[in-house]
């Protein structure tokens, strides 16, 4: 789910090595490597405190067997942003294995995208477990970031942090209550700031987990570039627009 190509990612983040294999033609791998060590000992030290590790962003996303209160978690991709929206690390994701009759059993939408994206069938090949996919991302979180300091955030995030609640237990705890819901700011943007919204990247609409975080946070890095300016920025634009009105004008004298 990329609003360019995938190659045009991978060039935007350089440190996820593993966008790389996007790029690559087979089956993508129920998960990701995790945590490297060297992050793991020195990013766990300093995240019991709160400070600017505090103000980092959880993003998460699930894809899911529906939106039923029983529905099944079938992937899951985590990765963590300071606050100004760049990715610290390659993050994780996890495929989370489902039986043939909770997959027979999904709705049409569910088994016409997740068949087409590939993922019905990666969870039927997948040996992780859900209490195991929730232990790997909990091991990322808390080596990035303070328990219960930090908000989890995404598009319709809301409605992700129903099934976490309930599912992963222990990683609702980690993070902070508080969310910050990229779909929320999008509806803003449509009635008070049209303009700005009619240029918003457009979105591919993959529905893997991974592309739906990476595509959250390229919109909401568009919002804050186009809406959120603070007072330096401001005025920095406007001297440049200025300077540009006036070389226009000299222009046109001559």
């Amino acid at each position: 789910m990329y609003w360019g190509s995938v190659k045009t990612f991978t060039q935007v983040y350089p440190k996820l090595s593993f966008l790389k294999r996007l790029t690559q033609s087979g089956p993508r791998k129920d998960h990701l490597s995790g945590v490297p060590a060297a992050i793991m000992s020195t990013s766990a030290k300093t995240s019991r405190t709160g400070g600017k590790f505090g103000k980092r962003i959880i993003w998460i996303d699930l894809e899911l067997t529906g939106l039923e209160q029983d529905a099944k978690i079938l992937e899951i991709a985590c990765l963590v942003t300071d606050p100004d929206l760049e990715v610290l690390d390659e993050g994780v994701e996890c495929i989370v294995h489902q039986p043939d009759d909770v997959l027979n059993s999904m709705n049409a939408w569910c088994v016409e995208h997740h068949g087409k994206s590939g993922l019905t069938e990666a969870c039927r090949k997948s040996t992780m477990s859900l209490e195991q996919a929730e232990q790997k991302v909990l091991k990322f979180v808390e080596a990035l970031t303070p328990f219960g300091k930090c908000p989890i955030a995404g598009s319709s995030v809301h409605t992700d942090r129903e099934y976490i609640r309930r599912l992963m237990p222990k990683f609702n705890e980690h993070c902070s209550y508080r969310i910050i819901d990229v779909s929320s700011i999008k509806e803003i943007c449509r009635r008070w700031y049209p303009g700005i919204f009619s240029r918003c990247p457009t979105k591919k609409l993959s529905h893997r987990s991974l592309d739906d975080i990476l595509e959250s946070i390229e919109e909401l890095k568009y919002y804050r570039q186009n809406i959120f300016v603070n007072e330096v920025e401001r005025n920095a634009r406007k001297e440049q627009e200025q300077t540009m009105n006036s070389e226009s004008g000299g222009d046109a004298l001559k």
